[in-house]
């Protein structure tokens, strides 16, 4: 019994052996076939993930992002179409279509306009009427200040005067001599052979003006007419109308000249207008003579005017 069980073990790794060489060969190298298998079938799956049509160029099909270039070509401040600006504006300055323009306060000064003291803003432009300075003041620097005796000197009847700073005479200060004339508050001397002082004579002495109640009587020669040449040609007449002190003032050119003015007055109860001009022509240095010619218009200048012509003569005053 013993040998036969014996005998059994020992036929057994003989049958199982070449089987397990069998496996052993079989499980540890692959067949030419199965690597062809593996192969195909890598290829199939990589074909069927992969998008249908040609791969993208990343670079080249990107989108085309442009670029915003700021303009600020004219433009002193203001936006520059970037998100940035042109230039900043001053604190009292507002940006205007590109442009730094002034802010304009209220009231920010004040400054004289003739004797009114009126406000202007802060840009120069006149705004309303604060103050009218009154007699014997005068506006200076914005504000109404006490006018100035004896500021500067003028010329009052050929003599020299003192006036103060609001241009109303004032003292005298002297007569100016024979040969000299008053010019702008001084004394100088003639630049000009017709310089001197005239008395005019007219013809007729008087003459009548008719009007729808009568005839006014109107006289030139009431008193003495003077004319005034000074050094730099300029001609005054001096003269009392119907008791109204009148001057006349003009220009003389080389040795003709011509003089105008115009005078409203009271005749008799009427109202009277007087537009004149005096032509003259100088004989020689000490003589001249001319021409004064009138409109009259009685009660009203719509009514129809008179005219009036007087002869006139003039004489160097030694």
């Amino acid at each position: 019994m013993r040998r036969r069980r014996a005998g059994r073990l020992s036929v057994l790794p003989r049958l199982i052996c070449p089987t397990l060489f069998i496996c052993l060969v079989g499980c540890g190298s692959s067949s030419p076939s199965s690597t062809s298998q593996d192969s195909s079938t890598s290829d199939v799956l990589e074909d069927e993930t992969r998008p249908s049509g040609d791969i993208p160029d990343i670079e080249t099909d990107a989108p085309d992002f442009q670029r915003c270039i700021p303009s600020c070509e004219g433009l002193a401040c203001g936006s520059d179409g970037c998100g940035g600006n042109c230039g900043v504006c001053g604190p009292e300055e507002s940006c205007e279509d590109g442009r730094c323009e002034d802010v304009c306060l209220a009231q920010a000064g004040t400054v004289c306009v003739g004797d009114a003291v009126t406000s202007i803003d802060s840009c120069g432009a006149l705004e309303e009427i604060l103050e009218t300075c009154s007699t014997g003041t005068q506006c200076s620097d914005g504000a109404c200040v006490p006018c100035v005796p004896n500021a500067a000197r003028t010329c009052l009847e050929g003599a020299v005067h003192w006036r103060d700073s609001c241009g109303n005479p004032g003292a005298f200060e002297k007569d100016c001599a024979d040969a000299e004339l008053c010019v702008e508050g001084e004394c100088v001397q003639g630049n000009s052979p017709l310089s001197g002082e005239y008395l005019l004579t007219t013809s007729p002495e008087a003459q009548g003006i008719p009007h729808s109640t009568g005839t006014l009587s109107i006289s030139l020669n009431t008193s003495p007419v003077q004319c005034l040449i000074n050094g730099a040609g300029e001609v005054s007449w001096t003269f009392t109308l119907n008791d109204t002190a009148t001057v006349y003032l003009g220009q003389h050119d080389a040795v003709q000249f011509t003089v105008a003015g115009e005078t409203a007055e009271l005749i008799e109860g009427v109202d009277v207008v007087r537009k004149a001009w005096i032509q003259a022509l100088f004989l020689d240095e000490e003589h001249f003579a001319g021409t004064w010619t009138e409109m009259v218009f009685v009660g009203s200048e719509e009514a129809a005017p008179t005219q009036v012509i007087w002869e006139l003569s003039g004489e160097r005053i030694p």
